[in-house]
């Protein structure tokens, strides 16, 4: 983004105040034609919900919703696809190199820097993700005319392609666009995470103290790794993918899920959807002859006496195949005889009144502050 007329060595505050001011006036004059545009987007590229001509009513009534399809959607694409095929075709270098020099374009050492140069630079885009922008860029010049795509480096190009709503043009005194405007859309934390606290002007202070709670927002990160080579918790988080979910409170959970590190990628034991292995549900075999698995590594996260019940059967099951014998396990129900002096307080049996006794709660200003039990349990007299 230019930022034509600015004074980069005065204030950050004021040249976000200058920022958001020039970006309302571009969206001011875009209002003109933006409705136009919209009715045009909602035909050409509708939504999945807006592609419903009807619905069904009252009974023997039909209700027509949406009269958009998704056949110009696809005319769309197919025409960026070929526009895109014939300018940037797969596989092949479709831009070169050259020095603004003629003379130097004819040296042997310049053509082969130049030539590396092109490879590095072709290899570079189709190893982020051009090819997938790039279309959505193409697409919206078919459709409007006009697009807007953006590209960055972080340990790789990475571009993005905007949508005609979240980007705005200024024009300059000699009427030719010299600034683009693009909305990227920040809670305030992040915002003064970014730009620096108190660095944002009073428009987002006094929405601040308009609406305290304007902020509830939530940023989730991509967790790779929970632990560490040496076995301890340290989670490592990939920064670049993220979800802002709104909400006013967040409740931490905790998910387990089975840890396939150790089988080799070609390994042919079979799998369930969800990673999990498929063994038998009598005997837990998999697959391979010889091999047998149970608890939480077949059914998923579950009772702990449900873990300890498959070790039993697997224990059965192996022990049956070790001794060539076939057939299904089985697990007789055999209960041990209670013991006789068992202590119990109902052993002495009294017919008077015993009201239950009333646990305490820990108090609610405490409660608010760690996850601890909020009963706080019975005394050893109790």
């Amino acid at each position: 983004m230019a930022l034509h007329g600015l004074h980069p060595r005065g204030p950050r505050e004021s040249l976000i105040e200058e920022l958001l001011s020039r970006t309302k006036l571009a969206n001011t004059d875009k209002a003109q034609y933006a409705p136009s545009l919209q009715e045009i987007g909602k035909y050409l590229l509708p939504s999945v919900q807006d592609i419903v001509t009807s619905v069904p009513g009252s009974k023997g009534q039909i209700r027509t919703v949406n009269t958009f399809t998704a056949v110009p959607a696809l005319a769309a694409s197919r025409m960026g696809a070929g526009v895109y095929a014939y300018l940037m075709p797969v596989g092949q270098h479709w831009f070169v190199v050259k020095s603004s020099d003629d003379e130097q374009n004819e040296l042997l050492e310049v053509k082969q820097w130049l030539s590396l140069f092109r490879i590095k630079v072709h290899q570079s885009l189709w190893d982020s993700n051009y090819q997938r922008e790039m279309f959505s860029c193409i697409r919206s010049l078919c459709i409007f005319g006009t697009a807007c795509i953006s590209v960055m480096w972080d340990d790789g190009l990475i571009f993005e392609n905007y949508h005609l709503r979240d980007i705005a043009f200024e024009v300059n005194h000699r009427g030719v666009i010299d600034t683009v405007f693009r909305t990227k859309w920040m809670t305030i934390r992040q915002a003064e995470g970014h730009f620096g606290y108190g660095s944002l002007g009073k428009t987002i202070d006094q929405e601040r103290a308009i609406n305290p709670y304007s902020n509830k927002f939530f940023e989730f990160v991509h967790c790779v790794c929970v632990f560490d080579d040496e076995v301890c918790f340290n989670p490592e988080c990939n920064e670049e993918i993220t979800q802002l979910v709104e909400a006013e409170n967040v409740l931490i959970s905790i998910g387990q899920a089975q840890d396939m590190s150790f089988l080799s990628e070609d390994s042919q034991l079979e799998r369930a959807l969800w990673g999990a292995l498929v063994v038998n549900e009598n005997t837990l075999s998999t697959n391979i002859p010889g091999v047998f698995a149970g608890g939480d590594f077949t059914t998923g996260p579950t009772y702990v006496i449900r873990a300890i019940a498959s070790g039993r059967r697997a224990a059965i099951a192996i022990d049956k195949y070790l001794l060539g014998e076939s057939g299904p396990v089985e697990i007789p129900d055999v209960k041990t005889a209670m013991h006789e002096d068992t202590g119990l307080a109902l052993d002495e049996e009294t017919d008077q009144e015993m009201p239950r006794i009333r646990i305490e709660l820990e108090k609610a200003e405490k409660r608010v502050t760690d996850f601890r039990e909020v009963e706080k349990g019975l005394s050893g007299q109790e």
